[in-house]
């Protein structure tokens, strides 16, 4: 007779083909999940989030270093520094690269802004406008 992996109580024999039993029920099977967190010693099972490292959620957070992250701008202070820098005639790319977010994502994000009602107006004149929708190259004026 074989005896269950974890608590080893008895097994019985198996009634259908196939390979032995390890566990005798589905508690004992889950168990071998079930670790300690090497920080505070709470019970943590294999499907916790955060058990990096065999720690809990609250653990690995104490644990994360947050001073090697660059300080988080608040979404206003962002939203202001974009009208400064556009009203100040720098380009989409400067801004993308000063704010470490990609070019698209700097155009999307004026948009969303000139949505919501901020002041960012666009650059081109109305015969550059024409000149891009009929295909032509821009004419010098």
């Amino acid at each position: 007779m074989s005896c269950c992996g974890t608590c080893g109580t008895s097994l019985l024999p198996p009634s259908k083909p196939g390979p032995p039993r390890k566990w005798c029920s589905e508690r004992c099977r889950k168990e071998q999940y079930a670790k300690a967190c090497s920080g505070c010693g709470t019970r943590i099972s294999g499907c916790d989030p955060g058990k990096s490292k065999g720690r809990c959620v609250s653990c690995s957070e104490k644990a994360q270093d947050y001073s090697k992250r660059p300080q988080s701008v608040t979404a206003r202070e962002r939203r202001d520094r974009i009208v400064v820098m556009w009203a100040n005639g720098d380009k989409i790319s400067q801004m993308a690269r000063e704010m470490q977010i990609s070019p698209t994502g700097m155009g999307e994000l004026m948009i969303r802004m000139r949505r919501a009602g901020y002041d960012l107006p666009y650059r081109r004149t109305d015969q550059q406008r024409e000149n891009m929708r009929l295909g032509r190259e821009a004419v010098a004026a």
